[in-house]
């Protein structure tokens, strides 16, 4: 059981890691393409993206998913190599297909996502990367599948590297602006294709297993709705700004959304993390109380990261940015919410993950696409991209709550209300003092702020609104030993009790 616990420790430890250097090196990038980028070009290249991730998702069609499931079920490693060969040969020829489309049509998706039917160019290169990406998915998670986490690191590594390098060289050696950072995307992608082929050792046959593929599909297929309707939330907000408030107001709400990279990639190590706790213990006689006091950590560590943005945004960005992107600081706090509200939803949808009824999880996407609607039809026109930062708050807000009433009849967390109260009033009280303290401006009071928001995890353990105990447990792999023994015990029990 240890030698599993370890492999599943490092597993997670190196794709989240991975995970987070992928989804920060466009942050840690910001200062090279402020200096080469406007707003407009910023807010072009925030679309291609939008782009980029509807393509792939036609393309590959969750088909990843559908291996983790169904791989280990075939009996022989022909069946197996059959399994995957078919799925890259699906792969390809459907993100050919994508690309051969947009070759033809390039012009009026262009001034259909742009207002500018001149950037077609742009969508060709951002399709020729969704070629490479949707060919390199299957034996890239094939490595995941085959338990070589550190192979799959070696990869992403060498891909982070190769991009930086390209970047510069493109960027800044040729002066090439969007181009060069699709075409630095293309170079890193082209590099991970081969190296992810050579890793996961594929024994080609050139078969295509329709058949096989076809249960695969059968159980990836329906994962696409939730999927896409998440991507539709974060998409609709930029085509509305785009339509009403033009591509200047798409780059400063793009750039602003770059500041919430730290609670992106909270949320995506919890995500990690959270399903192998909850299915393991979930048997435990004590699973609610724990799970509630988890939910008060976990919404303390989101809400204080989103008030340290909301107090420090603006000079986060005066140090990082040029003056042209300044005024994206206005949406840097109610994104931070927003993706409060997102980690939220994760966790209230616990109850439909345990009772397997995961298309529970639907009404609330969905509801919070009609939200999304609503809100930035009101206040997109009126208030530009600032406006569309609170629609992206109303929207989420909206999926958590409907995910909270939809999956509280389960009542696998036990809410401590006085601690979710002392959490939101102690974090209120540090964003009014704070943002006073840095509009009065100067070091002393930066340094008071920052004091300030350091004291709050300290109050909040003192006041037990988050339990020291359970933070002391986690740290401990003593701890977790003595509480994966009570979890056998307790199910071990329960199968001796009598109907």
């Amino acid at each position: 059981m240890h030698r599993q616990f370890r492999s599943l420790a490092k597993g997670t430890i190196i794709y989240g890691l991975i995970g987070g250097i992928r989804s920060s090196l466009e942050f840690l990038l910001l200062p090279v393409y402020c200096r080469v980028l406007s707003p407009e070009q910023f807010g072009v290249l925030d679309l291609l993206l939008v782009f980029v991730t509807i393509a792939s998702t036609a393309a590959v069609l969750e088909l990843p998913n559908g291996l983790f499931r169904y791989y280990f079920e075939q009996d022989t490693p022909e069946r197996k190599n059959r399994l995957v060969e078919s799925a890259v040969f699906w792969c390809m020829g459907s993100s050919l297909m994508i690309l051969a489309i947009v070759s033809i049509f390039s012009e009026r998706i262009s001034f259909w996502l742009f207002n500018d039917s001149n950037l077609g160019y742009l969508l060709k290169l951002a399709a020729m990367f969704v070629v490479l990406d949707s060919i390199k998915t299957i034996p890239l998670n094939l490595l995941r599948i085959q338990d070589k986490p550190m192979k799959y690191a070696v990869i992403s590594a060498i891909q982070i590297i190769v991009y930086i390098l390209s970047v510069l060289t493109f960027m800044i050696g040729f002066g090439l602006a969007v181009e060069g950072i699709l075409l630095a995307k293309l170079v890193s992608e082209f590099v991970a294709l081969i190296y992810s082929f050579r890793f996961s050792r594929l024994d080609w046959r050139l078969n295509f297993d329709w058949p096989l593929l076809r249960s695969v599909m059968a159980f990836s297929i329906p994962m696409i709705p939730a999927g896409m309707a998440i991507w539709g939330i974060n998409s609709l907000n930029r085509l509305f700004l785009l339509k009403s408030a033009g591509m200047q107001q798409v780059g400063l709400f793009a750039m602003g959304s770059k500041f919430v990279v730290v609670l992106i990639l909270t949320n995506i190590a919890f995500q990690l993390a959270w399903p192998q706790y909850a299915f393991n213990n979930m048997r435990l006689p004590n699973f609610r109380e724990i799970t509630g006091k988890i939910f008060s950590i976990f919404f303390a560590v989101v809400l204080w990261l989103a008030v340290f943005l909301g107090v420090f945004g603006e000079l986060l960005i005066k140090l990082v940015a040029t003056p042209a992107f300044f005024d994206a600081a206005e949406v840097i706090f109610p994104l931070a919410l927003g993706m409060v509200a997102y980690g939220l939803f994760y966790i209230f949808a616990t109850g439909a993950l345990i009772e397997k009824k995961t298309f529970k999880l639907l009404p609330a996407v969905i509801g919070a696409l009609f939200s999304n609607v609503l809100a930035n039809s009101l206040l997109t026109p009126e208030y530009g991209f600032v406006g569309t930062a609170w629609a992206t708050v109303i929207t989420y807000a909206t999926m958590a709550g409907a995910m909270f009433f939809i999956s509280r009849s389960w009542k696998y967390i036990e809410f401590d209300m006085r601690a979710i109260l002392t959490l939101l009033m102690v974090n209120t009280l540090a964003l009014m003092f704070g943002g006073i303290l840095i509009k009065f401006g100067g070091v002393a009071n930066y340094f008071l702020a920052g004091a300030m928001l350091l004291v709050i995890p300290l109050i909040l353990l003192k006041s037990g609104a988050v339990s020291s105990e359970l933070i002391s447990a986690a740290l401990s792999f003593k701890s977790f030993s003595q509480q994966e023994s009570i979890s056998q015990e307790s199910t071990f029990a329960r199968e001796k009790e009598p109907a």
